[in-house]
């Protein structure tokens, strides 16, 4: 079982799981939401809506619920590159997250492991750069 889990302020909140089966080159269940709210105080909840992958059709749903807590200090971030004629700038902090979660997958629960757990506090600046007059 795969499952992740995102939240921008900006775009909004995403959740998708992927379940395969014993032997399985292909998911046997699908599914993703865009829930409102995502992430509460140190805690993680989405409900989302499973699609058996080989005849479609709803079945059933995922619940992923967990706790969240910082895992160390936060580190600086700082990025900058050129891109579609804008400077973009990136600043902020990425922090570590220690999270224990797990899904009620078609009413059985599944403990997950969640080795990339992280947040970020970023702000983002896109400034256009100005062509430059080349002289001959």
């Amino acid at each position: 079982m795969a499952v992740s889990l995102y939240s921008n302020s900006a775009f909004g909140n995403f959740a998708s799981v992927a379940v395969e089966g014993p032997g399985s080159q292909a998911p046997l269940y699908t599914g993703d939401a865009q829930p409102d709210r995502l992430f509460g105080d140190h805690t993680v909840n989405a409900v989302i809506p499973l699609t058996r992958s080989s005849v479609g059709g709803p079945a059933g749903r995922a619940v992923v619920v967990g706790t969240l807590r910082a895992a160390a200090r936060p580190t600086d971030v700082h990025e900058t590159l050129q891109d579609g004629g804008y400077l973009i700038e990136t600043t902020g902090t990425r922090q570590e997250l220690a999270a224990t979660v797990r899904a009620v997958l078609l009413g059985q629960a599944v403990p997950l492991t969640c080795a990339d757990s992280f947040r970020f506090d970023l702000e983002v600046r896109r400034t256009l750069v100005q062509p430059t007059a080349h002289t001959r």
